[in-house]
């Protein structure tokens, strides 16, 4: 890698990024489900990303949410593509999960304004600045970096065999 072009985004195939990405972002959601009913927890993401465009209706939150997130899932997994699948070490699995730790890590600040959003102030979701809030966010992150990393470079090498096989016809 050219040290002074470090920060251009690297070769990736956006097909395969948004089809980890949704897969990503479905094992996120089963992980934060899990711990939100291990640990009755009253923080929710799709609440979270859904409840701003349905500051009245919070039974909307969680579908709208769902899109959100499905969105926020797929738009990382590009981002993970372009910066992180070539240039981090390691294994694919290792690389998403470095990857995720510093997207959580760079963002979850954010949180520290949780108190202004409407499903915190009328009480649907405690508020996300605490350190269980921030544990909560861990495992979630960790299961999609371990699984964006490895079905990217799937999908990624599995559309250059199929080119290279339609190529050659």
């Amino acid at each position: 890698m050219n040290p002074g072009r470090w920060w251009r985004p690297g070769p990736r195939n956006r097909r395969a990024a948004v089809a980890a990405g949704v897969v990503a972002s479905l094992a996120y959601l089963a992980t934060m489900e899990v711990d939100r009913k291990v640990t009755k927890s009253r923080v929710d993401d799709l609440v979270l990303v859904g409840r701003p465009f349905a500051p009245d209706k919070p039974g909307l939150a969680r579908p709208i949410g769902f899109l959100v997130h499905l969105a926020n899932g797929t738009a990382l997994a590009l981002a993970y593509a372009a910066i992180a699948h070539e240039r981090f070490p390691g294994p694919a699995w290792m690389r998403g999960l470095i990857f995720l730790n510093l997207e959580n890590l760079a963002l979850y600040p954010i949180m520290r304004f949780s108190g202004q959003h409407p499903a915190v102030k009328d009480g649907q979701l405690d508020n996300y600045w605490t350190w269980p809030a921030f544990a909560e966010s861990l495992p979630p992150h960790a299961i999609y970096g371990l699984v964006i990393g490895p079905l990217y470079e799937r999908f990624r090498v599995s559309r250059r065999a199929e080119r290279g096989c339609c190529e050659r016809l």
